[in-house]
């Protein structure tokens, strides 16, 4: 078993900074990356307050990743439609149940994994009202 990357809240947050790159779909479509902005600001917060809760680094980490795929996901499936459409604000796409299916080909453990993650998002968000 490799031993988990322990990062800080700081960290995490920087790195987030990132992601809008890493979610482009289009490179000329600048939509993708003010969206992208967008997730990550919505998402902040939350960051910081799986931080304060005293979760394991590692359960921190897997939640951190999920939400990396999350927005991922929300960016690059935007682009079913044409034109591309706008993606909602993160309360509207998670669930108490979870969170959108994130791959037909991925395994159940995968999924519900990554819903854990949704939810926990889903009652953080619900909690800011």
């Amino acid at each position: 078993m490799s031993p988990v990357r322990t990062t800080t809240v700081e960290q995490d947050i920087n790195a987030m900074q990132a992601w809008p790159n890493d979610w482009v779909v289009d490179d000329d479509d600048d939509g993708d990356m003010h969206i992208g902005r967008r997730i990550v600001e919505q998402l902040t917060d939350f960051v910081r307050h799986l931080h304060a809760s005293g979760l394991a680094a590692s359960t921190i980490r897997r939640h951190v990743d999920h939400l990396h795929l999350l927005g991922g996901k929300l960016i690059h499936d935007r682009h079913y439609y044409d034109p591309p459409e706008a993606v909602p604000d993160l309360i509207e796409i998670v669930e108490e149940e979870g969170g959108p299916l994130i791959d037909r080909g991925e395994c159940t453990a995968a999924q519900r994994s990554f819903d854990a993650t949704c939810r926990k998002l889903y009652k953080f968000l619900s909690a800011q009202g």
